[in-house]
């Protein structure tokens, strides 16, 4: 592992940059009260699961695990106590066991290849105090427990489903973690019993590239589409909250039937976008 200290008066520094660009999320530590971010390549420890063996693992502080052969990884239980996980394959990550967390850490970093994470009706469930940091080059299935679930990035190239019963978040405040954004090649799920999606001061980040995005919450709904494309609206409902759809490009409120729901409800309404809002679905 090789470490290297970078103040925030530096980050501009060409060198620094270089480095920074490279850094994998998990090699990052961004210390705000020190106001510096320490870099850290930290090398995953290889395992080899053949014909569907399944993967435990238990430590006090950081996790990081990679599959070495092509078998996708099936997790029963990760866990680090007081520090991250970071999971790496090939060919997927599934859970198990769907009644309990599969991985319960601070932040988490999990990539799975060409393949899920999770399945459609078997999500991977987590327990995290942190962040998510996900890529998947087909579709993400993720269930939280407990904590709210603080989003720093997620990208797939097909649907992304994220079920939160305490909330959905971008990560705020946090240097080099709250600019990232939620990137669905398809669809976007949202749904969270108790909780709200995104906040007034700090909107859900979500690209704007025609996947459709479903979201569903007792409480308030703050959807923000980044970049100049188009925010498709599949169905957003509030059951004791607002809904405030904004988008840097357009915003389209058509139909998406995999939560059941129709249009736009919510105790107010709010939808701004910078260029234009078309309406294919009625709003209620």
């Amino acid at each position: 592992e090789s470490k290297k200290v970078i103040s925030y008066n530096n980050l501009q520094d060409i060198d620094n940059m270089k480095i920074l660009a490279t850094a994998k999320a998990g090699d990052l530590e961004w210390q705000d009260n020190n106001k510096q971010v320490v870099v850290e390549r930290k090398l995953p420890i290889g395992v080899k699961l053949n014909n569907n063996g399944i993967l435990n693992a238990e430590a006090k502080e950081n996790v990081y695990l990679a599959g070495a052969t092509s078998s996708p990884i099936f997790i029963d239980n990760v866990t680090s106590d007081q520090g991250n996980v970071r999971l790496l394959s090939q060919n997927g990550i599934y859970s198990v066991d769907n009644t309990k967390a599969n991985i319960s850490a601070k932040d988490l970093v999990i990539e799975s290849g060409n393949a899920d994470i999770g399945k459609i009706n078997s999500a991977l469930i987590t327990n995290l105090s942190g962040s998510l940091d996900a890529n998947s080059g087909k579709n993400i299935y993720l269930k939280q427990i407990n904590n709210a679930l603080n989003i720093q990035n997620i990208a797939a190239g097909g649907t992304i489903s994220l079920d939160s019963i305490n909330g959905i978040y971008s990560v705020k405040g946090v240097a080099g973690k709250d600019m990232g954004y939620i990137n669905a090649g398809t669809s976007l799920l949202l749904k969270s019993d108790n909780g709200s999606i995104g906040t007034e001061d700090n909107g859900l980040r979500i690209l704007g590239n025609d996947a459709v995005i479903e979201a569903k919450a007792n409480g308030d709904i703050v959807l923000t589409a980044k970049k100049t494309g188009t925010m498709k609206v599949g169905g957003v409902e509030s059951s004791t909250g607002n809904v405030s759809i904004s988008g840097e490009g357009n915003i389209e409120i058509t139909s998406g039937e995999t939560l059941g729901l129709n249009g736009v409800k919510a105790k107010d309404v709010s939808i701004n976008a910078e260029n234009n809002i078309s309406v294919k679905k009625k709003i209620i």
